[in-house]
């Protein structure tokens, strides 16, 4: 036999093998994918858009049909407040008397506005009626574009906190910032991440709006009770689980959609690759039990996971399912802060500096912990108020370094107004 015969039978069987070992490949990533999706279908949870789909909601019920309702004139308002917000200055001085004009004409201009934003977030339901159908075809029209109108909603209502607290009407300024949180409890029915930060912005919105009310001036029993109450309805991780399911759902879609998907030689390549995705992702729902700690070591061993050059797609998904959840869990730690600062002006006499135990407060021991480090908050006895704050990502006490909210401190936390805003309160 020639060396020519010899070359090209081991050649044949090199290709022979070849076949073999990729057809094992993609039978064996077929058979994984599918046992990881079985899973998810037996568990419940959306496979597609088409699982997304609620059940119809009744209009009087639905806080979606209040805020389309009101979506024009709110637009229309913040068009007129524009350079207000524009100067992001409002909440370290009160407005002047021009702005403060200019704030009460708009929302005299539009009175069905306020009335309406109170049936909305007095529904239980928020249905935004999203066809699903046409998701796949203008994902960015059907999902993303309402986000815009959630920030508007959020911006007209924190103005309007800073108009009443620059003249001194601590109630309603509180009411508003309740009402604030409690419409954006709505958005987090918002389906994916993207959906879900703007939820978490606009919270977070009417966390620091509050806070400046409640340090400005004295409010109602009823007020505090009320605000308690809301902040105890903010602090859970529900909104977040949502984002993340349904981010799963974009994310197969988007695996589904690639053109070379589906061709057989490279088939095992992307069958890996998602398969590695919706193990991440199965891995951080999993992980929401555990301290935040934890999640951090979780984290890592995540990231060891996703290593390597089949998990292109999985692993840039990544960074942005860790900074979601990151963002998380500082709203909820501000909400934690907001709660204990509350009940500390409500139950420490005025001008007594003993710091009492957090258990003495009259809240759940959870209200009270740093959802961060799982310890107490750490509360301090400053001059002007009352420092609440949490030790942060780093899981370090920086010593109540919290700056501003607004910004990224070390710390999370509230504390007495700023020095420009009281210099300019004189």
């Amino acid at each position: 036999m020639t060396i020519l015969k010899w070359v090209g039978i081991v050649g044949a069987a090199g290709v022979a093998i070849a076949l073999l070992v990729l057809a094992y490949l993609v039978a064996s990533t077929d058979q994984r994918l599918g046992a990881q999706l079985a899973a998810i279908r037996a568990a419940g949870e959306p496979l597609s858009w088409g699982d997304l789909a609620a059940k119809p909601v009744r209009p009087e019920k639905n806080a979606a049909v209040f805020l389309r309702r009101a979506e024009s004139d709110l637009e229309a308002i913040f068009k007129e407040l524009s350079p207000i917000w524009d100067r992001r200055d409002y909440y370290d001085r009160p407005l002047s008397a021009e702005e403060q004009k200019a704030v009460k004409a708009a929302f005299d201009a539009y009175p069905k506005v306020m009335p309406l934003l109170e049936q909305a977030a007095a529904c239980q339901e928020f249905d935004r009626e999203i066809d699903y159908a046409t998701v796949a075809s203008d994902l960015e029209g059907t999902l993303f574009d309402p986000t815009g109108k959630h920030r508007t909603v959020a911006r007209v209502l924190t103005l309007r906190v800073y108009y009443l607290l620059s003249k001194s009407q601590y109630d309603e300024a509180l009411r508003d910032s309740i009402l604030l949180m409690r419409v954006a409890r709505h958005f987090e029915r918002e389906p994916m991440i993207v959906g879900y930060l703007v939820a978490v912005a606009c919270k977070t919105m009417g966390l620091m709006a509050a806070n400046d009310v409640l340090q400005a001036g004295p409010v109602s029993k009823e007020l505090r009770k009320e605000l308690d109450a809301e902040l105890a309805r903010q602090d859970n991780l529900d909104g977040y689980r949502w984002a993340m399911r349904t981010e799963r759902v974009y994310g197969m879609q988007q695996y589904a959609a690639i053109p070379a998907r589906n061709i057989w030689p490279i088939r095992a390549q992307w069958n890996y690759d998602e398969s590695k995705y919706l193990w991440a992702m199965d891995e951080y729902l999993k992980s929401l039990s555990l301290s935040y700690a934890d999640v951090k070591a979780a984290r890592q061993r995540m990231e060891a996971g996703l290593q390597g050059r089949f998990c292109t797609l999985a692993s840039l998904v990544f960074p942005a399912i860790q900074a979601s959840y990151d963002a998380t869990v500082r709203t909820q730690a501000l909400a934690r802060c907001l709660r204990v600062s509350n009940a500390l002006q409500a139950r420490v006499p005025p001008g007594s500096d003993a710091v009492p135990k957090l258990s003495d407060l009259g809240l759940p021991a959870e209200a009270t912990t740093d959802p961060f480090s799982g310890k107490p908050l750490v509360v301090k006895k400053l001059p002007d108020g009352w420092l609440v704050y949490s030790v942060g990502e780093d899981l370090e006490d920086s010593g109540g370094d919290i700056d501003s909210p607004r910004t990224r401190p070390k710390d999370y936390g509230f504390g007495p107004p700023s020095a420009k805003r009281k210099a300019a309160a004189k």
